[in-house]
């Protein structure tokens, strides 16, 4: 049972503390505060320390999106399973290193000006960037973040998250290009149609296509 992921080893290990966990329900909130137990658990005890980084290590691996979390001076601390095969780079090569040992320069730019903001103002972060994905392409994604404090209060890093949207920009992107190309393709026919709105059918010209919906070439003539 000590080794059992589906359970929480806080207050020092006792397992009639432990409470189980839902995976799927874990918020950046939850996350955080396992950062303090776990600081916590390394300062009283080296034993319970590790038992607890043990734990950790096994909540974070089993979570599917891409976690990490850095130091106040910018250097990996740690990182899921998820997080090394996303960017490709095997997690004893991601902790010590900063952003600049795992990212091209004007990625790494952008994420550690993030940082510095986030660290400034403490709360959370949310903004949209780029990563650079394991098999060498950009990815579009959102970057979670929060700080963390140490017993003491001070600060102690700050934890991330990686949701992958490529998929949704690319659609986003597609669907621009085509209202674009529709557009185009109103203006320079000579043609009259009739456009079904949002409340109505009328006849207009198709150089005034501003709010079409749909068209149908049966309606349309010389």
């Amino acid at each position: 049972m000590q080794n059992d992921p589906g359970f929480d080893a806080g207050m020092g290990g006792n397992l009639l503390q432990r409470q189980p966990i839902n995976w799927s329900k874990l918020k950046k909130a939850e996350l955080v505060a396992e950062l303090k137990r776990r600081d916590a658990a390394a300062a009283e005890s080296p034993v319970a320390g590790h038992h607890h980084l043990d734990i950790w290590q096994t909540l974070i691996d089993a979570i599917p999106a891409p976690i990490f979390y850095k130091d106040t001076n910018h250097i990996y601390r740690g990182c899921n399973r998820a997080f090394e095969d996303y960017i490709g780079i095997p997690r004893e090569n991601i902790w010590g290193a900063s952003v600049y040992d795992v990212a091209p320069k004007e990625l790494a730019d952008v994420y550690r000006e993030a940082d510095d903001k986030l660290f400034a103002e403490r709360g959370t972060q949310v903004y949209q960037a780029q990563v650079k994905y394991a098999d060498g392409s950009r990815h579009d994604v959102m970057f979670h973040k929060a700080v963390y404090e140490i017993p003491d209060g001070s600060l102690g890093g700050m934890v991330g998250v990686i949701l992958d949207i490529t998929e949704r920009v690319q659609a986003e992107t597609a669907l621009s290009e085509s209202r674009l190309m529709f557009v185009k393709l109103v203006k320079t026919c000579p043609i009259r149609c009739s456009f079904t709105t949002a409340t109505a059918v009328s006849s207009r010209s198709m150089s005034r296509p501003a709010s079409v919906w749909a068209m149908s070439a049966a309606n349309c003539w010389p």
